[in-house]
This record gives C-alpha cells, sequence and structure tokens, in this order.
C-alpha cells in the first residue's frame, strides 16, 4: 500500500525542525498527494489529499502505530448532541 511504503520510507528526506514544530513530508503521488506529520520523528498524521475527490487523514490517536481515518481532524473529539427533539 502507498501509505506503507511512505510511513516507511527513510528520514532522509524529512524536513528538520525545532521540537515545538511538528516535521512534514509531502509525497506526491500518481493518484494522490499524501502529507507525512512527524514529531520527534514518530509519524502520528497522515493527510491524503486524492487527485479527485476530498482529503482524508489517518490518525495515530494512541502512538501504537495504528492510523484511524478521520475527515476532519478538527472535529475528532467534537461532542455529539444528545438533544431528545418532541
Amino acid at each position: 500500500l502507498a501509505f506503507q511504503r511512505a510511513q516507511a520510507a527513510d528520514a532522509a528526506g524529512a524536513a528538520t525542525s525545532s521540537a515545538d514544530e511538528p516535521e512534514v513530508r509531502i509525497i506526491e503521488q500518481k493518484n494522490a498527494t499524501i502529507t507525512e506529520y512527524r514529531s520527534n520523528g514518530r509519524l502520528y498524521k497522515i493527510k491524503v489529499q486524492p487527485k479527485i475527490g476530498p482529503a482524508y487523514y489517518l490518525i495515530d490517536k494512541e502512538g501504537k502505530g495504528r492510523f484511524d481515518r478521520g475527515d476532519n481532524p478538527a472535529l475528532e473529539n467534537m461532542p455529539v448532541p444528545q438533544w431528545v427533539l418532541f
């Protein structure tokens, strides 16, 4: 899978940054642009922007290397309203 190749790629092409800023690596592919976000060398988020269609994110919420899909990471922790309508 393209995501596995991107995750397994060496960090030689990754931008160097301070401890406060994430490292960002952009990988152009035939069908999509993949943006990797790393903190202290650990991959924690992947943004996939297909050539056609909306972007989506793969997020490692627990830091164990298991990525879950999220369409908008800003809404991940938003509480769901539980109102009763009459």
